[in-house]
């Protein structure tokens, strides 16, 4: 009984760093952990009014996920052995391995270094200690290589951050500034530069999903805060500026695409929309810098529903 157990539990642990690390998914154990974590990390943002809490979540995040993979593959492998017993022998004597001892020989299989003090005890034990080294080796193998792309990722998510946040601090900043008595065509250039970084921070974020829970304490360099700017400007500049502010409406759509691409990630990672889009903000402020404006600009309630909800749980 206590083989069939570890045998599942190790399957099932397999399974989730699989469907974590190489499929475009959560798994089913690590989506839940993390998002339990990242709440009890939000609760204490709320409760003491700081940053810390957040900041730290992300990478304590990614640490706990592989160390309870290890943790279960571990306990499976041991339950494997103490079935058996006597599975694994003292070097000098033979004597049948205590529990504990079982216990041991299978964490040390586990980071395939061997031990010297103990050796499984026969042909079947010997196959499986052998199964069991493979086992980890794969575990820590995939995990330094979804570690290393989950920092890559985030390095380049704070670089599009910073990218649209010297554009422009608010929506109507960046539409103020691109203007230039005519039209907003300056902001052309970025509109495809955004869109290409936005599908491909997408993909990324459908790939690792706990990309989400990386968290930035400064506005300039958090991309949630950043893509809901970029989004309320391009509402705006479509439905608020006169003649689309010099754009054509296929010309404004790939990003917008891009940006709604990314927004469904947020169902990867347990993430909801807010339950009511904001008030429209008055577009005084356009119309003080020059910008000619429809005197009544409409959003997509539903898109700033899920923008909203990114900025609250994240932002």
């Amino acid at each position: 009984m206590l083989a069939l157990v570890g045998a599942l539990l190790i399957l099932f642990t397999l399974h989730d760093v699989v469907s974590t690390t190489l499929v475009p998914r959560n798994g089913a154990l690590s989506g839940r952990l993390t998002a339990r974590l990242w709440h009890a990390a939000l609760w204490l943002h709320w409760r003491a009014n700081t940053q810390h809490p957040l900041a730290l979540a992300g990478v304590g995040l990614l640490l706990a996920t592989v160390a309870v993979w290890a943790l279960l593959l571990w306990i499976g492998w041991s339950l494997v052995f103490l079935e058996g017993r006597p599975s694994v022998l003292t070097t000098q004597g033979g004597e049948p391995a205590d529990p504990w001892a079982v216990i041991y020989f299978t964490g040390y299989a586990l980071i395939t270094l061997g031990n010297g003090d103990f050796r499984p005890a026969g042909p079947l034990w010997q196959q499986l200690a052998v199964l069991a080294s493979m086992s980890g080796f794969f575990l820590f193998t995939l995990s330094i290589t979804f570690l290393f792309s989950v920092v890559q990722a985030a390095v380049g998510m704070r670089a599009t951050a910073v990218y649209i946040s010297s554009l422009g601090d608010t929506p109507f900043d960046l539409l103020a500034r691109a203007y230039d008595g005519e039209s907003c065509r300056a902001l052309g250039a970025h509109v495809s530069t955004l869109a290409a970084q936005l599908s491909a921070i997408s993909q990324q974020h459908l790939a690792y999903p706990v990309l989400h829970y990386l968290h930035s304490g400064r506005r300039y360099n958090a991309l949630p805060i950043q893509v809901a700017v970029l989004d309320e400007a391009l509402s705006y500049l479509r439905a608020g500026v006169a003649g689309h502010g010099g754009f054509k409406e296929a010309e404004l759509a790939p990003l917008e695409r891009a940006i709604g691409a990314f927004l469904l990630t947020l169902k990867a990672a347990h993430l909801e929309a807010a339950d009511e889009a904001p008030p429209l903000r008055s577009l005084d402020a356009l119309r003080q810098r020059g910008l000619p404006t429809h005197d009544a600009p409409t959003q997509s309630a539903a898109r700033v529903c899920l923008t909203e909800g990114l900025t609250d749980v994240l932002g």
